[in-house]
Parts: structure tokens; sequence; C-alpha cells
């Protein structure tokens, strides 16, 4: 993502569908502009990697965000998966080749082990998606107060079935 992107997510994440499944999205236009901007700026450099931008091939057009980043849960750390999508370009496969992209280049590019991803068990699409990358239901957690069902996937359990074979090109 780039700081250029900001205003087109902007649009995305005010979305009613979409917002109803996104944590810490402010409804306040200039303070989510310069969380995008403090984001780009400040993530990426420290970890090397962040939430990417999910963009059509054709034309380029910014249709959401998928990547992975650092998340803490009861005083381990570990690295979480996360989407966003604009809702017309739901149910279209764009979510499923972003998330299993980043679960490939989080494997074979950044050495990273396992990934969890946090969905809320109402959120269907986002399920599907995550099975479909072949992540698997490991629990349900709670954090302020909301239910999670939780689902990860192990580097080592890819390479057993051999199912990351690379095939993604990065920019």
């Amino acid at each position: 993502m780039m700081p250029v992107d900001a205003e087109s997510l902007w649009e995305i994440q005010q979305q009613e569908e979409v917002l109803r499944y996104t944590e810490g999205v402010s409804c306040d236009h200039e303070e989510e502009l310069e969380k995008h901007r403090a984001y780009v700026e400040h993530v990426y450099p420290m970890y090397g990697y962040g939430l990417w931008a999910v963009c059509l091939k054709d034309n380029k057009k910014l249709i959401g965000r998928c990547g992975i980043q650092d998340r803490e849960y009861n005083g381990v750390w570990e690295v979480e998966l996360g989407y966003l999508l604009d809702s017309k370009a739901w149910g279209q496969g764009y979510a499923t080749e972003a998330v299993t992209a980043v679960i490939d280049y989080a494997f074979n590019q950044l050495e990273i082990s396992e990934i969890v991803a946090w969905i809320e068990p109402e959120n269907e699409r986002s399920i599907r998606v995550a099975k479909k990358a072949q992540m698997k239901f490991s629990e349900y957690r709670t954090k302020n107060g909301k239910c999670f069902a939780c689902y990860n996937i192990c580097k080592v359990d890819c390479e057993r079935v051999g199912d990351l074979d690379s095939k993604w090109e990065y920019e």
C-alpha cells in the first residue's frame, strides 16, 4: 500500500457490508487518512511486511488490501492474516487469490512458520476464503468482548502435502 491509496481504501472501508467486519475503523476521514499514512511509513520498514494493496490486473484499480501483521494474544506474538475487499469485488475469487499469494509469500520468502486469521463467526464469506486457502479452524478467542473463530495454517503442514508450489510474482 502507498500513501496515495488512502483515499480509495477509505471509500472501501466506509461500505456498510465491509465496515460490518472491520475492526478499528474511524468515521473520521482525516483520522483514517493519517492512520494509513503512519502505517505505510512505519510498519513496512519496521517489520518488512504488512497489509498490501489488492489491485485489478487489467487497470491497477485498488479493490482492497491483504497481508500479514504481528498481533499479540495472551502474551504471545503471532502473525495474523488480514484481508478486506470492496464489496463489488466479492464472490469473484480475488480474496482467495490474494490470501493464497500472501500465505505463499510469507512461508517461502519471509520464512514465517505459522499464520492465524481471526474471523467473526458470522462472517461466512471470510471463513470460506480461509478454508479455500487450506486454513483450519483452531479455536474460538475473545478480544475486547468480541468472539472470533481462529483459523491457522502452518508451513510444515503445507510442505508435507506439497501444497505450496510458488507460482506468484511479487512486485
